[in-house]
Formats: C-alpha cells, sequence, structure tokens
C-alpha cells in the first residue's frame, strides 16, 4: 500500500490550481504556517489553527517562536504546510538584514551575506522537520511555478520550475522525498499560457519530464502523474490512483 505520510513534499503549480486545497484534504490535523492569505475556503476547523505570519522580519520572529513552543508536538499535526516557503525565506533574510544590520545579504563579501542566510533558513528548517518527525507528520512545502525558457542546440522549451529563491531551493529541494507538480492537462505540451487556464483538468506530476519539474525519491511509486484531480477530497482520489497503480504493476 502506498503510503506519503511522514514524508517531506515540495508541492507547486499556478496560481489558484488548488495547491492549498490539495495539501487541506491531507491526513489530519493541517497546520497550515502561512505568509500570504488565501486560507478562506479550507474547513473551519484548519482555518481556526492556521498561523499567520506577518510580513517582514516579525514573521520570522513568530515562526521561531513558534517552533520553540513546541506547537506541531503539542496538537500532535497529520500534516504541516508553509504556504508559500518563498515568502517565509523572504521573511528569514529580512531577520539577518536586521540582526546584522546589512542592507542586504549580497553587499558581504565572499558570499557571507548569503551563506549567513541559508545557515538560519536551514537550521529553523531542519528543527521543523524533526517536530514533524516526532509526530510522524507529512511536512509540505508549497510554493508557485516560474516558467522558464530553456535553450539548447536543438531545440526550445519551457520548462515549469519551482518559484522559490535560489538559497531556498538548494536547502529544502535537496531535503523533500517529493517534489510534486500540480498543474492542468495543457502542461502535456508545457504550454506556459496553461499556468492561467483553468477550464482543463487537473494533472498531479509525481515523475518529472524535461519541462516539469517533479519527481520521487520512492522507486515502488509506478504511476508518473495521476490525472483529472478532483476538488473534492483530492488527497484521497491521489491515493487511490497511486495504489491501483502500484497494484496493476
Amino acid at each position: 500500500m502506498v503510503t506519503i505520510k511522514g514524508t517531506m513534499i515540495t508541492l507547486h503549480g499556478p496560481p489558484k490550481v488548488g495547491k492549498t486545497q490539495f495539501v487541506s484534504s491531507m491526513d489530519e490535523p493541517v497546520q497550515f504556517i502561512a505568509t500570504e492569505y488565501g486560507h478562506k475556503f479550507i474547513p473551519e476547523s484548519q482555518r481556526k489553527r492556521v498561523i499567520q505570519l506577518t510580513a517582514g522580519r516579525e514573521g520570522w520572529d513568530k515562526f521561531i517562536r513558534m517552533l520553540k513552543e513546541r506547537i506541531i508536538i503539542r496538537r500532535k499535526c497529520g500534516t504541516v504546510a508553509v504556504d508559500t516557503t518563498g515568502k517565509l525565506y523572504e521573511r528569514c533574510m529580512e531577520w539577518v538584514c536586521h540582526k546584522k544590520n546589512w542592507e542586504h545579504p549580497s553587499d558581504q563579501p565572499h558570499g557571507k551575506g548569503w551563506h549567513a542566510v541559508r545557515l538560519e533558513f536551514a537550521r529553523a528548517l531542519e528543527k521543523l522537520a524533526d517536530q514533524c518527525a516526532e509526530v510522524d507528520a507529512t511536512l509540505v512545502f508549497i510554493d508557485h511555478t516560474d516558467v522558464e525558457e530553456v535553450s539548447l542546440t536543438t531545440k526550445q522549451f519551457h520548462k515549469m520550475k519551482v518559484a522559490m529563491p535560489g538559497t531556498a531551493r538548494n536547502v529544502v529541494l535537496p531535503a523533500s522525498d517529493h517534489i510534486f507538480f500540480l498543474g492542468y492537462d495543457h502542461h502535456e505540451d508545457a504550454d506556459p499560457d496553461s499556468l492561467s487556464v483553468e477550464g482543463h483538468s487537473r494533472i498531479l506530476w509525481v515523475g518529472g519530464t524535461e519541462s516539469i519539474e517533479a519527481g520521487t525519491r520512492d522507486s515502488s511509486l509506478n504511476a508518473k502523474k495521476v490525472r483529472k484531480i478532483p476538488k473534492t477530497n483530492p488527497y484521497q482520489y491521489f491515493l487511490s490512483v497511486l495504489n491501483k497503480e502500484n497494484s496493476d504493476g
């Protein structure tokens, strides 16, 4: 039987595709750590427990306090989602710059500024991951998708990539057990216009292609993508398809 529970996931996709909705249907209790507003339509029980991080360095202060208070463990969370990870990283960067009295990390010689930000970000996420592991909670890093134009000798194409900044990518993506891309069926052709097309059915990509950033460490997963992700209980549907594909395989 396929299980995703207790793993670390990076989930990316275009705006309004349903990333937050997908995560809200995962194992309860679901705890959102929110850096953006957009959680009005998740279940009321989840809305009541959203940890909303304000903009700027104060948001990072609140995130650190949350870790010190071990809220994830006290609430015995089943799923924890950072929504979005890129914005959390921005709060970390502003916090480090304020602490060091810097204008920007790039102002420091020999990459010392960026190293300090990476260190602070990585240490905090490691604590977050440890607390999730203590209660066997699935940790989901939600982010938007960037469209990158790739030029090779023989062809040009667009690649759908996780949008978080480079330093955040270098911390989060190597640690993730799964990188999932939630998009529309138009992405079969890697058409960047489909980032705003909501009239097509949704696909969750488990495995990647040259034009879609996705992948998994779990070699037992036979399905490369799951089509027609519904709005009702999308996570449960996703698991049912994975289990069917694995049993057939």
